[in-house]
């Protein structure tokens, strides 16, 4: 085996633990090659960002100079191991810095926080060519994702296929795309279809649901973790999973009240799978809404209205506005009357 082979299969082993508070999910050889493959990389000056393992196939299968690579760097292994390259390193950001092109992996997100985005922004405003794998959504009109989109969209040279299957991350849309600061693509501002849809009962004051935490949706089950709320499966049926005790400690999701009212994120023709749990101080991920309640007969009166034909056609006439789309936000729960 190689050396460049084997420093991958260091990183893949020891990525956890080598990087550790750091950014450290592992980026397999034959997607950082085929990424670099569709970049012209003669004489250019490269950032790479937070991936050693882009330094690594850059050096030893591009065999560009290190002399033209610049790391940014979140740990200080991982400056280590670069300096070992002879490649330059930095932990800052600075929008006087200027290269031909920025690739990476970076980290998707931190609690509720969309990293990927901030990053890609920050990599457009100091190259003018940018290849990131991160998650890719163009047709969400989130609010946290509709501005990231535009940016995307009006630079978009190209995108990947999807890559997710190099990954477990909780994630089913990761794509690389490939993006130009010099190209300015014609981009129609959106206009959501929903706000055309009248509220339901414009008088009733409207739900209020919890989303849950991203750092518990994503990875496998932890020996000896912490139990948290995963998902509402079908048939009304809560999934749990075993978390880190850290991420116990660090989400901000958990609730007070006496009872919680469970929803799934991926309403099926319109019917939320929907659960009523005693409040045990319990955390739940992103795939899953919680409604706080006082009284376990509040609950029970939440749920069958959640379930009911009202707020079943409602959903879906929203859904349906959206082109179908399958998950419901935040905001759009927020349009639903609470009973009466």
């Amino acid at each position: 085996m190689n050396k460049r082979l084997k420093l991958f299969e260091l990183l893949k082993r020891e990525s956890i633990s080598l990087f550790d508070n750091s950014h450290n999910i592992y980026t397999p050889q034959p997607l950082v090659n085929e990424v670099l493959s569709n970049l012209d990389l003669e004489n250019k000056s490269i950032l790479v960002m937070f991936n050693v393992e882009f330094v690594i196939e850059l050096i030893e299968t591009y065999k560009v100079s290190p002399l033209h690579i610049t790391f940014y760097s979140d740990h200080k292994n991982k400056a280590n191991l670069v300096d070992r390259f002879g490649v330059k390193y930095t932990s800052i950001l600075e929008k006087e810095m200027k290269f031909d092109v920025v690739v990476g992996n970076p980290p998707y997100t931190d609690g509720q926080k969309l990293l990927y985005a901030k990053f890609f922004e920050q990599a457009l405003d100091i190259a003018d060519l940018v290849a990131f794998v991160m998650p890719v959504n163009l047709d969400s009109n989130h609010d946290k994702l509709k501005f990231h989109n535009h940016r995307v969209q009006k630079h978009l040279l190209n995108l990947s296929d999807n890559l997710s299957d190099h990954f477990n991350v909780g994630y089913d849309n990761i794509q690389c795309v490939y993006a130009k600061k010099s190209i300015e693509n014609e981009v129609k501002e959106y206009q959501d279809p929903v706000k055309d849809i009248p509220l339901l009962y414009p008088t009733r004051k409207r739900l209020s649901p919890i989303k849950g935490d991203t750092d518990i949706a994503i990875g496998d089950d932890v020996p000896n973790g912490v139990d948290t709320i995963f998902k509402v499966h079908k048939g009304d049926t809560v999934l749990y999973k075993k978390v880190e005790q850290y991420k116990i400690d660090k989400s901000t999701k958990k609730s007070t009240a006496n009872f919680l009212v469970l929803v799934n994120h991926t309403p099926s023709k319109g019917r939320f799978n929907c659960a009523i749990l005693p409040n045990t101080g319990q955390s739940w991920s992103m795939w899953t809404f919680a409604f706080e309640c006082n009284t376990l007969e509040e609950a029970t009166k939440l749920k069958e209205w959640l379930q009911s034909k009202t707020i079943i056609n409602e959903i879906s006439k929203m859904l349906k506005a959206r082109n179908n789309q399958h998950t419901i936000s935040k905001a759009l729960i927020e349009r639903l009357p609470y009973y009466e």
